[in-house]
């Protein structure tokens, strides 16, 4: 997962790529350092996700913007809309659910728009 710094950088990187994964962390998170791994693996096996993670000590702005009230928070966002959330105690495979899903969608969108029309 890329680190990103800014929330300008968040709104970009939502804004250029079709199938995004934000993963909001705090310092001194146990559960947030837990689930970092178990996210990076889910996010190995979901082809065209551009992934990245942002430290809300960084940009404290970032909690009121995205509605994050606890940490960590993964947020899935595709076209620019947020399609997927999911807070605090993650279960490792509704997330790896919830990407497979999103990551085929994707792949059909992209299928479809490089199709001419019949």
């Amino acid at each position: 997962m890329k680190q990103l710094h800014t929330l300008k950088e968040i709104e970009t990187a939502i804004a250029a790529h079709p199938l995004v994964s934000l993963y909001i962390k705090a310092p001194n998170c146990g559960v947030c350092t837990a689930l970092a791994p178990q996210l990076e693996a889910a996010l190995a096996q979901a082809d065209g996700v551009y992934a990245v993670q942002a430290n809300i000590a960084d940009i404290p702005e970032m909690a009121a913007h995205f509605h994050a009230l606890t940490a960590p928070v993964w947020l899935l966002f595709f076209h620019g809309k947020e399609v997927e959330r999911m807070a605090r105690f993650i279960p490792q495979a509704d997330m790896a659910q919830a990407l497979a899903k999103w990551a085929r969608a994707a792949r059909q969108a992209s299928t479809s728009a490089e199709s001419p029309p019949r």
